[in-house]
């Protein structure tokens, strides 16, 4: 009989420890929360990159200049490859997590593209500016779509 008792004493912990180790609503409520809160953070940093207002498309302006431009671009995707790696180290609820993966996929890919951007101009190859930062921005525009289906809305 003490076997028995002590079976039961067993369950009985194993059950009470699984039901009050999670909550899904405070989890996703956490989630939810953490990940605006790391979009506000470095949306902010990136509106405060500075652009020398030349356009890099135009044949007027020097190399120097359009370096500089591509050096404030450079900025922009290191910050935003920044917010990727903070929020990759977020663990979304189940039923968000591939919806998360494949955000987190497009925003990658969009930074890498204005990289690459970023060293066109600085390479003065100003023909490769436009295609490059049109794939980056309708990846965001793809990124911010998921966002919004996440509740994410800084993160769009």
């Amino acid at each position: 009989m003490e076997k028995s008792a002590l079976a039961w004493l067993l369950l009985l912990v194993v059950f009470l420890t699984s039901a009050c180790g999670s909550n899904p609503a405070k989890e996703r409520k956490t989630f939810l929360a953490r990940a605006n809160s790391t979009c506000t953070h470095f949306q902010t940093l990136q509106n405060n990159v500075q652009f020398p207002s030349i356009n890099p498309l135009s044949t007027r302006p020097s190399h120097a200049d359009r370096a500089r431009w591509g050096l404030a671009l450079k900025q922009i995707a290191n910050l935003g490859r920044d917010e990727v790696r903070m929020l990759q180290n977020l663990k979304p609820p189940k039923d968000l997590q591939t919806r998360f993966r494949t955000m987190i996929d497009t925003k990658t890919s969009a930074f890498d593209e204005l990289a690459k951007a970023a060293d066109a101009a600085k390479l003065n190859h100003r023909t490769e500016i436009k295609p490059l930062t049109t794939a980056a921005q309708k990846k965001l525009a793809q990124a911010a779509k998921l966002a919004k289906g996440l509740g994410l809305p800084k993160c769009e």
